[in-house]
């Protein structure tokens, strides 16, 4: 998978974004040495897959490590009864264009819906070669159950931002010792600037969620002082990001290329 996974989703998934910008992003990350492409079917109503499925098309799969997430549905409603989530994959598999996602991760479920009917039904869809991985993206005491279950879930997605530090070191040392791999996301969100003069779509489209969400104006910090700090993060398998700037991947695929390099 390597250490540095590609995210998606965003304004990458919006008509902010051109599909030919995001795809032309996905083949610069993969051309780079990218190989873990993460998206879902609540991103952009479909369009990030639909987007990310274009490239796959016309690349060798092989190459490519895919993972989706299922829960949320392309209209932002939750649904994990097992009958959606089967459908579910098979509606992104056919975005895809792709037999198999070799992750698939079960977006923001409660403890309480994570019931047995739902796990055979997964242990289904597994056993036809549909998935390969079986993940988990969320926070709180789900991520708590799954780590001890240990048996049926290989990946935990977990939010290793410094804010997020409190509530989810300790639960990322235990997935790890509990043999699960760990995604870790919004390592590298802190440093972007929600207030800046710009006429990008992409910008206005962060600045907008950043107001809903109540941010607060954070100290501008170095994205690659970051990046090279959560790639040395023992505690996570891979960081998982995301950029609608070229300019700003090819740092990350410098700063990759600088760690082969070093001994």
């Amino acid at each position: 998978m390597g250490q540095l996974g590609f995210g998606v989703a965003g304004p990458l998934a919006s008509p902010v974004v051109s599909s030919a910008h995001t795809e032309s992003l996905i083949e610069q990350a993969l051309g780079g040495g990218i190989r873990f492409f993460d998206t879902g079917p609540s991103y952009g109503s479909g369009r990030a897959e639909q987007r990310l499925g274009r490239v796959i098309a016309r690349t060798q799969r092989k190459n490519m490590f895919v993972s989706t997430k299922a829960g949320l549905t392309e209209q932002g409603k939750r649904d994990f009864s097992p009958t959606n989530i089967s459908n579910s994959l098979h509606r992104s598999l056919e975005r895809l264009q792709t037999d198999h996602v070799d992750c698939f991760f079960l977006h923001g479920i409660a403890s309480m819906e994570l019931n047995q009917e739902l796990m055979s039904a997964l242990a289904d869809l597994r056993s036809q070669g549909l998935f390969l991985k079986l993940g988990i993206a969320g926070q709180g005491r789900i991520l708590d159950i799954v780590i001890a279950d240990r048996r049926s879930f290989d990946m935990v997605m977990l939010a290793m931002g410094p804010n997020q530090l409190a509530n989810n070191l300790d639960r990322a040392v235990a997935a790890r010792k509990a043999g699960l791999q760990v995604i870790g996301i919004e390592m590298l969100a802190h440093t972007r600037s929600p207030w800046k003069l710009s006429i990008s779509p992409a910008d206005l489209w962060h600045m907008a969620r950043y107001l809903r969400r109540g941010g607060q104006v954070q100290k501008a910090q170095s994205t690659m002082t970051v990046l090279k700090q959560a790639l040395e993060f023992e505690q996570i398998d891979m960081v998982l990001s995301s950029t609608t700037k070229k300019e700003h991947l090819q740092e990350w695929l410098d700063c990759l290329d600088e760690r082969k390099d070093t001994p």
